[in-house]
C-alpha cells in the first residue's frame, strides 16, 4: 500500500513539473511573438495636410433651423386648425340608413396564410391552419357604428345608452370628430374599412358584441323624426 501511495505521489509531482515546463514554454513563445509585434510598429508621420471640419454638424442644423419657426404659430393657424378638425381616413365607406332590422351573425374564424416555424427547424403550425380567436378569449366590448352627420342616429345613441357607457366604442362613418365628440360627451373612432369589412356591416346604425364563438351584428332601422 505504501508503495502503491508513493508512485501516486510521484506521478502527480511529475503531472505538475510536465504542466510548469509546458506553460513556462507557452509564455515563453507568447512573449517572443509580442516582442516581434512592438518591434514592427512604425509611425509613418503626417502625410499630407489636415484642415479643420468647415461644414456645419447636420444635427446643429436641424436644430437652429428648428428653433426660428414659431410652432405654435404653425399649429394653430387657422388653415391648420381647420384640417386637423376636418380630419378623416381614407378609405372609410359612407353606408346607407338601415331600412329594416335585422340581425346576422359573423364567424371570426381565422386561416394562416404562412407557415409559423416553431424554433427547432420545424412547423408549428401549417398554411392553412384554421382557428376562432374567440374559443379562447372573450371580446367584452361593444361596436357601435353610427352615420354621426344623421341627427336621428345621433339622437338615438344619445337616448340608447350606448353613449354613456365605458365598455362601448362608438365608431363613425360620417360626421366631423370633434363636432361628434362635444355632442356626445366621448371619445369617438373613425370605422376603419377593414372593421367594416370584418363585420360584413352594410347600413347604419349597427350594434356588434360577442355571442358565444361568434360576433353578432344588428342593423337597427330607425324611425323617421318629423322636422
Amino acid at each position: 500500500m505504501k508503495t502503491l501511495w508513493r508512485r501516486e505521489i510521484t506521478i502527480r509531482r511529475l503531472c505538475r513539473i510536465q504542466f510548469s515546463m509546458v506553460m513556462s514554454v507557452v509564455c515563453f513563445i507568447v512573449c517572443c511573438l509580442c516582442s516581434k509585434a512592438s518591434a514592427g510598429v512604425k509611425n509613418l508621420g503626417l502625410i499630407g495636410r489636415v484642415y479643420a471640419i468647415a461644414e456645419q454638424d447636420a444635427l446643429q442644423e436641424i436644430k437652429a433651423k428648428a428653433a426660428g419657426i414659431d410652432w405654435e404659430k404653425l399649429i394653430r393657424s387657422k388653415q391648420n386648425l381647420e384640417k386637423i378638425r376636418r380630419f378623416r381616413p381614407d378609405g372609410i365607406p359612407k353606408l346607407p340608413r338601415v331600412g329594416q332590422d335585422r340581425t346576422f351573425e359573423v364567424d371570426m374564424t381565422y386561416r394562416l396564410e404562412f407557415d409559423i416555424p416553431d424554433g427547432k427547424g420545424g412547423i408549428l403550425y401549417p398554411a392553412g391552419y384554421t382557428f376562432n380567436p374567440l374559443d379562447y378569449v372573450d371580446y367584452p366590448r361593444t361596436l357601435v357604428i353610427i352615420d354621426a352627420e344623421d341627427p336621428d342616429q345621433i339622437a338615438w345613441l344619445k337616448k340608447s345608452g350606448y353613449a354613456n357607457d365605458s365598455k362601448t366604442r362608438i365608431l363613425i362613418t360620417g360626421g366631423v370628430y370633434g363636432e361628434v365628440r362635444s355632442r356626445i360627451k366621448r371619445h369617438v373612432y373613425f370605422a376603419m374599412p377593414e372593421v367594416i369589412k370584418r363585420f360584413h356591416v352594410q347600413a347604419v346604425p349597427s350594434v356588434i358584441r360577442q355571442n358565444k364563438d361568434k360576433m353578432e351584428v344588428k342593423e337597427i332601422a330607425l324611425a323617421v323624426q318629423k322636422k
